[in-house]
């Protein structure tokens, strides 16, 4: 981990990525059909809990925006919480958008909700594929650096992507068992992971590939997966690996759905899909919340 905080000190100094005070372009949902780019923490978080959602992508496509993101958004402020600010977040597919600068964004959205003066334990982390990856990223800083950020109460997983090393190669999705019945290509994954890992350092490992280096955490975590993607496999397998460093993991799969429904179940046909997830996530928080 020292080597990692030198890595990116280094990074800082010599300007390849910089440090942002708010987030990137941050859209906040407060009930289906509606977003604003304010938050008032005072009015909308001291009674509810709000989303912090990372939207996939694969680290090189999509924003966080209206466009992109208003299926997932309308079904969290729905049928999970009240609402859910989607930040922006650079991308390995631009300049400047290789490792760690989508993890300092993650960081920076994360600490400017607490600046807001809203309690971490108001705060759920949530990302969906490559942005699932994300969000361990950042629940993985938080847990070795517990002095700096507290963690959030609870963490939603939407078809997270747990091997962004193996995913630079094309074949490791290409010969899936699922390959058949997923539209997510290896050439795809392989595009954002490459420029993503690009020059980091070994110490970098543990962000990209959480699945083969779990680590505790002490808010549970809720993952949703399709039982016909690709990444299926590998998430289970990081579910086991959590569980056996001592984490709260809970498993939801829709049976014959493909990858992140969540997110692009309006676009793949599987919307009527996606509202049975949003309501399962918003059951597991509800018995989180009654512990």
């Amino acid at each position: 981990m020292d080597a990692l905080r030198s890595w990116v000190r280094l990074q800082q100094r010599n300007s390849l990525v910089s440090l942002v005070t708010q987030p990137l372009n941050p859209l906040l949902w407060k009930e289906p059909g509606t977003q604003s780019t304010n938050l008032d923490a005072s009015r909308d978080c001291q009674e509810s809990s709000i989303i912090l959602h990372f939207h996939g992508g694969g680290y090189a496509m999509c924003r966080g925006s209206e466009g992109d993101s208003a299926f997932a958004a309308n079904l969290l402020v729905k049928h999970v919480a009240a609402k859910a600010l989607f930040p922006s977040y650079r991308l390995s597919s631009n300049d400047g958008g290789r490792f760690p600068a989508a993890l300092q964004d993650a960081i920076t959205s994360y600490h400017y909700l607490l600046e807001l003066g809203i309690p971490p334990g108001k705060i759920i982390l949530s990302g969906d594929s490559a942005g699932g990856n994300l969000a361990l990223g950042l629940l993985r800083y938080m847990a070795d650096n517990p002095h700096l950020l507290p963690p959030p109460s609870s963490v939603l997983l939407w078809s997270p992507t747990t091997d962004f090393l193996a995913a630079k190669e094309p074949l490791k999705l290409d010969q899936s068992r699922n390959s058949s019945t997923d539209f997510l290509a290896g050439d795809f994954s392989a595009w954002g992971a490459r420029g993503l890992t690009r020059h980091a350092p070994s110490a970098a490992t543990p962000h990209f590939a959480p699945k083969s280096h779990p680590f505790f955490c002490p808010p549970p975590i809720w993952i949703q997966l399709g039982g016909l993607e690709v990444l299926y496999d590998d998430a289970l397998e990081f579910a086991e690996n959590m569980r056996g460093r001592g984490n709260s993991v809970v498993v939801y799969v829709e049976p014959f759905a493909n990858h992140d429904i969540f997110y692009l179940g309006g676009n793949t046909g599987f919307g009527e899909e996606a509202a049975p997830a949003a309501k399962a996530a918003s059951a597991f928080l509800t018995g989180r919340l009654h512990d």
